[in-house]
């Protein structure tokens, strides 16, 4: 038997994946909680060459382009929302992949999964799951982005730090 430590983390991760689809399966995203709406109106405004008209009054910007042109696919092909929280299910275990991936490198594998393990677990981020909010995705990203920036400096290699930089 394999030790645990020679296990690739997309498969020692993996039955967190199967949670996080049965999140979204069992609570499939309406787009009618909290900010969802607007994302949702600047994807289809997007989709139709229409920028909402904005002012400079700062009690009503909205939020920006970001999240919506990642929906804007969804919205324009007509992809049933449950596919953008299967996308956020899928985002949230490369998130812990990723920390994972990093964290190994620095810390003992034991740390590295009791940290990977906590953030996989962090219930908060599971509200956001099942949701048409950028939460999931933006700590992907920084997930993501940690694991360039630690290897672009490990490496020293100028193409890991120019992707880090993308």
């Amino acid at each position: 038997m394999r030790k645990l430590s020679n296990i690739n983390p997309f498969l020692l991760f993996l039955p967190f994946l199967v949670l996080y689809t049965a999140i979204v399966l069992v609570n499939p995203p309406t787009g009618q909680y909290g900010d969802e709406g607007r994302y949702i109106m600047y994807a289809r405004f997007m989709i139709d060459r229409f920028l909402p008209p904005t002012d400079l009054d700062f009690d009503h910007l909205g939020n920006g382009p970001g999240y919506s042109i990642i929906l804007i696919p969804f919205i324009a092909f007509r992809i049933p929302m449950l596919c953008i929280g299967l996308l956020n299910a899928v985002l949230l275990y490369l998130s812990v992949v990723l920390l994972f991936k990093t964290a190994i490198k620095l810390i003992s594998f034991r740390m590295a999964l009791c940290i990977s393990l906590f953030w996989a677990m962090y219930l908060n981020s599971y509200e956001y799951i099942a949701k048409v909010l950028p939460e999931v995705m933006i700590s992907f990203f920084m997930c993501l982005a940690l694991y360039w920036l630690f290897k672009a400096f490990a490496s020293n290699k100028l193409k890991h730090l120019i992707i880090s930089g993308f």
